[in-house]
């Protein structure tokens, strides 16, 4: 399978710049919703659950046959994936803190515990965010813990049974607990947060997609007129839920029903069938999911910072754009930056030569 596809970076992108003008819209014109109407903007984060599921659970499967420690090749696993995205979170949580520090008046005591979650470890429930994506990052990273040796014993039993049972049961404890699905730091029961839950079971669609995906090998050659219909489903089926998250007036249980919807569009666009991985296979669209994920720290951070600005004097709209291009330059300077000094960083010699 190739490295990269070409419709998932570009879908990487958007969602992550739909959550930032969700949050920008919410913090800075929660009253002026014909500026910027995206009421569901939250739901962008299903999407990346369940990519992040697809992938996770391709390298998962490729473990089966592995002899070694499955819970050490679970630790190595994790560390991966950590070491990737720490440095963001601890640049966009210290400028966040010394921001509201100066700014907002916030107590060196309202902060401390923003340094445990700093660490993903928030979903436990230690520490706060006050970079409120980092949420998602703990949730995806303990689902993730815990199913990679589950998925590594059972193997396609894992498919077939327990993945489903869990999607079904996870998705049926919030249907029954919660209107929609703008849950991520709600308590359950005061026992777990609901957006654990929800990136227990989109994770598990992920992963089932990626066995069922990779395991589909159409014997013969689509013609030009099937890939041509399969195409326009999948652009029609993006454009729904783009559409949805975009003009649906308020959060309700339609949130549960996208889910599904969405489920769909990914499985067209994971098994390339479609024009549409080939036309956007390029190095531009590679770029821009390559800044996705710090977009989704980043912006964040600087909502916190200048929240309690009065831009009374600006129009809305210049405010909004000012605040996208300041997130967006600060995400391309950090992103270079970091693949400058990080791969510069040798921790084993440093030890060895203390």
């Amino acid at each position: 399978m190739k490295k990269h596809n070409g419709t998932i970076s570009l879908l990487k992108f958007i969602f992550a710049f739909i959550v930032m003008m969700y949050h920008f819209r919410i913090s800075f014109f929660p009253s002026n919703r014909h500026l910027l109407p995206i009421n569901l903007g939250y739901l962008a984060v299903d999407f990346f659950f369940i990519v992040s599921g697809y992938y996770f659970g391709l390298s998962a499967i490729k473990d089966w046959n592995k002899r070694s420690n499955i819970y050490l090749d679970n630790l190595k696993m994790l560390w991966k994936k950590i070491k990737k995205l720490l440095p963001y979170s601890i640049i966009a949580t210290i400028i966040t803190c010394i921001g509201v520090y100066f700014l907002r008046n916030f107590s060196l005591s309202q902060l401390l515990p923003n340094f445990f979650g700093m660490f993903f470890l928030s979903s436990f429930g230690i520490g706060n965010n006050l970079v409120g994506t980092i949420w998602f990052i703990s949730s995806m990273l303990i689902s993730m813990a815990i199913i990679y040796p589950l998925l590594r014993k059972l193997k396609v039993n894992y498919i077939y049974f327990w993945a489903p049972l869990i999607i079904f049961f996870g998705f049926g404890i919030l249907y029954r607990n919660f209107n929609n699905l703008n849950i991520y730091n709600i308590v359950l029961n005061n026992y777990i947060y609901g957006g654990l839950i929800r990136a227990f079971a989109d994770i598990n669609i992920g992963v089932i997609l990626g066995y069922v995906i990779k395991n589909s090998h159409l014997t013969v050659k689509p013609v030009k007129l099937y890939i041509y219909i399969i195409t326009f489903i999948e652009f029609l089926l993006y454009v729904f839920i783009i559409g949805i998250i975009l003009i649906y007036p308020k959060s309700s249980h339609l949130d549960y029903l996208l889910i599904p919807v969405i489920t769909l569009a990914l499985t067209i666009s994971f098994s390339e069938i479609s024009y549409s991985s080939k036309l956007l296979s390029n190095k531009f669209v590679y770029y821009l999911e390559k800044i996705s994920m710090p977009l989704m720290f980043n912006h964040l951070m600087i909502f916190k910072i200048f929240e309690e600005f009065n831009f009374k004097n600006f129009s809305s709209t210049f405010v909004l754009l000012g605040l996208s291009i300041l997130t967006i330059i600060f995400t391309i300077i950090e992103y270079h930056l970091l693949n400058f000094i990080i791969p510069k960083i040798n921790l084993k010699k440093f030890l060895v030569e203390k």
